[in-house]
């Protein structure tokens, strides 16, 4: 796996956008980057994950939710290998990355499942395209694909991620990522409280996408519900 910083990603994310603006049927379509990159953009150090030791199966896609706590040790990781857009494109995430493999000289490639864009500097960066239908909603910072100024990246504000990082832990299929996202939205949570000097402010839309999955932060973080009920005002 190839990891990048945050100016790479950035830079490959300015890069996306700016060729989506050359495709008509895409142009009018709103869009904002979200997931780790965006992370980076709040917590500038890069994201504090932990190396879980784990008492059940990484990989399951059925069944049961696992159980149990994890102990963990954290590094800092000041590197990541993909940029996640979130669009209101009807034919995302599938019909946007054919499109894109098809432009003339296209430097988009395909290799199995994962989609990459290779910039002029050679490097390969994994591109993900998430259709708002596949997120709690669409951000207030999307803006119309057209209207992106150049060089500029639209990222997700930090209370929007904050709820999507809560909503992805209760939906994620992946020990492994529901474990990272229980832990983003936490250091995201304390980042704007403690670092900001102010407290979470939900809209009632944002309270009632992070109601259902309270339970699965505290099953898959450290916090108590105590806290999260705290913290954010619910």
């Amino acid at each position: 796996m190839t990891t990048y910083g945050r100016d790479v990603l950035h830079q490959t994310a300015a890069d996306v956008i700016a060729i989506l603006k050359t495709i008509p049927e895409f142009r009018d379509s709103k869009i904002a980057v979200i997931g780790g990159l965006a992370l980076w953009k709040y917590i500038s150090k890069g994201r504090t994950t932990e190396v879980y030791r784990i008492n059940f199966p990484l990989h399951f896609t059925n069944g049961p939710r696992p159980t149990g706590r994890a102990t963990a040790g954290k590094e800092v990781n000041t590197a990541l290998q993909d940029v996640d857009f979130i669009v209101n494109i009807d034919s995302a995430p599938h019909g946007v990355k054919n499109r894109l493999l098809a432009l003339e000289n296209s430097p988009f490639v395909q290799i199995a499942q994962t989609f990459f864009y290779q910039g002029l500097n050679g490097r390969r960066v994994q591109v993900d395209v998430t259709h708002r239908d596949s997120s709690p909603y669409l951000p207030e910072a999307a803006i119309k694909i057209k209207d992106v100024p150049q060089g500029e990246v639209p990222y997700i504000s930090i209370l929007d991620l904050i709820v999507f990082k809560i909503f992805s832990c209760g939906m994620r299929a992946q020990a492994q990522k529901r474990l990272l996202d229980a832990s983003d939205a936490e250091t995201l949570v304390l980042y704007q409280i403690e670092d900001e000097g102010s407290g979470i402010k939900l809209s009632a839309k944002q309270k009632e996408m992070v109601e259902p999955y309270i339970v699965d932060v505290v099953e898959n973080g450290k916090k108590t519900e105590k806290w999260w009920r705290e913290n954010l005002g619910l």
